[in-house]
Order: C-alpha cells, then sequence, then structure tokens
C-alpha cells in the first residue's frame, strides 16, 4: 500500500507500518525530525495539505492533528482528495470540551471533539464512516484532575512528552492496552479520544451495486 502520515512528528509508528508499505509524511515542526533520522527523505516539512500531489493513498493517517488546524472541514476535504479508491483514513482527535485545560492550549489545540459532532463533519467533508468510538476512558477522571490542580508550562519544551520510568510506563501500557479492548468491544460514553476509520464513498456505492446485482441474478 501507499501510505501517507500526516503529522508524523519522526515517523514513530513507521516501523509498524512498514509491514503494510511504502511510507511518507508531512510534519509542519522541523525541530519533531531527528537530525540524521533514516526517515527524513520521506518527511515533507510542511504545513498541511503540503506540495501539489499526484498520487493517491491507500492508506492516510491523521493522529492527533486535526485539532491543531484551523479549518478542519477544509482540511478533512484535502484528506479525501488524497484518497485512492478502496482506501482508508485513521484519525484521532482529543475528546470533550470539559477536558480542555492549560495543557491543550500550550500544546496549540483549538478544540477538542464529541464523537457525533465528529462524525458529522466527516459526512459533511465527504467520507464513509465505518467507524467512530471513544477510547482512553480510564484516563478521564485523572484529566479532570490535571485541569483542575496542575498548571501547564508556558516553555516551549512543556510541549515534548517525556517518558515516564519504565516500570510506571509498563503499567500504563498495560491498562491503555486493556482499555482499548474493551472500548473496542464495549462503546463507552466519553474517554480521552477518539479513533474514527473511514473510507472513500464511492467505494461503497461500487460495493452496494455489486451487492445488489448478484441478489438480481440470483
Amino acid at each position: 500500500m501507499r501510505i501517507l502520515d500526516i503529522g508524523c512528528g519522526d515517523g514513530f509508528f513507521w516501523k509498524e507500518l512498514a509491514a503494510f508499505g511504502d511510507i511518507e509524511g508531512i510534519e509542519p515542526d522541523r525541530d519533531l525530525i531527528a537530525p540524521g533520522s533514516p526517515r527524513q527523505a520521506r518527511i515533507e516539512v510542511s504545513t498541511f495539505p503540503g506540495r501539489p500531489r499526484d498520487e493517491r493513498y491507500d492508506l492516510i493517517l491523521m493522529l492527533d492533528v486535526l485539532e491543531h488546524i484551523e479549518d478542519d472541514r477544509t482540511a478533512l476535504k484535502k484528506v479525501l482528495e488524497l484518497l485512492a479508491p478502496g482506501g482508508y483514513f485513521v484519525l484521532t482527535v482529543p475528546a470533550h470540551m470539559f477536558l480542555w485545560s492549560e495543557f491543550d492550549a500550550v500544546n496549540r489545540h483549538l478544540r477538542r471533539y464529541t464523537r457525533r459532532p465528529l462524525v458529522r463533519l466527516m459526512k459533511d467533508a465527504g467520507f464513509s464512516v465505518v467507524s467512530a468510538r471513544y477510547y482512553y476512558f480510564w484516563p478521564v477522571v485523572p484529566l479532570l484532575a490535571r485541569r483542575a490542580f496542575f498548571r501547564a508550562s508556558s516553555g516551549a519544551q512543556s510541549r515534548f512528552v517525556r517518558v515516564p520510568p519504565a516500570p510506571f510506563n509498563a503499567a500504563l501500557r498495560a491498562v491503555s492496552t486493556v482499555d482499548h479492548w474493551i472500548t473496542s468491544v464495549v462503546p463507552v460514553p466519553c474517554g480521552g479520544s477518539i479513533i474514527a476509520v473511514a473510507r472513500e464513498p464511492l467505494v461503497d456505492l461500487y460495493e452496494a451495486a455489486v451487492d445488489l446485482r448478484s441478489k438480481v441474478s440470483m
């Protein structure tokens, strides 16, 4: 597959993605790309949509990026233009304005989303939405506590996430893995984030026509 990772940073997930195809990325913040990174040649340093592209992509990722873009509707339309027939779009965004805190402002977020308006926004942009759900259900209470009791630093380094000590990080990873499994099976009413999967809508029309034709031929 041809894969485009929008807001890719230094290509954090590319090692895993490489099993599925050829990857390229767009990243507006040059400071997030490590000097001498082996992925540097495949990353365009630019705000989205970047350079004009004739390519169409089978998979497009926009992971925690849309909340940084002022005109999110136009951005989603641009993504659809880059999607190949049959291609998929995976989107994650932070959820719920009641979780908004100084940390969102420091990280240059413009908004947080709720599921139904996000689905409507994606459909208005032309996507066929396959699924959309909340996840990171367990951090909702800690995020509320952070909003109430903690203050974000205004320093530039406050935008960068520090990995906690290994034992603590392993515990958080285990809890998050369980959280992802549960929220993929049981719908939850809220969460720290939303993950949505969408596709090019003409494919759905084609598959519906093929299905109707097979039923008529019976």
